[in-house]
């Protein structure tokens, strides 16, 4: 019979897997759209890249901490990773997007510190 803790483990997993599996199509769905060489140029971009990489390698290793590793812990700090990452990949896209960004986190970072 399987502990509570298992059952956990496992519910948590297959949402990190499908997480990473709804990116994947993500991703297959705009190459789709713009064409893989420019979808790859789009991603390749230098105001893009790192956070292509860090999304890319967060998928990868989140996959891998679910299905090889087994480590619950590393698959939700690869998760929030991943959509971090996300976050700011789709930021890159919307002028200025990523600057408000910053000035937004900024700002609670400093309001929280007065207060």
């Amino acid at each position: 019979e399987m502990c509570i803790r298992d059952r956990w483990y496992q519910r948590r997993v297959h949402g990190a897997i499908c997480y990473s599996l709804g990116n994947v199509l993500s991703l297959v769905g705009t190459s789709f759209l713009t064409g893989p060489v420019k979808q790859f140029k789009n991603m390749s971009d230098p105001k893009r890249l790192y956070t292509s990489l860090t999304y890319l390698g967060a998928m990868i290793l989140t996959l891998v901490s679910a299905l090889y590793l087994q480590k619950g812990l590393l698959v939700i700090i690869f998760v929030i990773v991943q959509f971090a990452a996300y976050v700011w990949y789709v930021l890159s896209y919307i002028p200025y997007g990523q600057e408000c960004a910053k000035k937004v986190f900024k700002s609670a970072m400093s309001s929280e510190n007065t207060a």
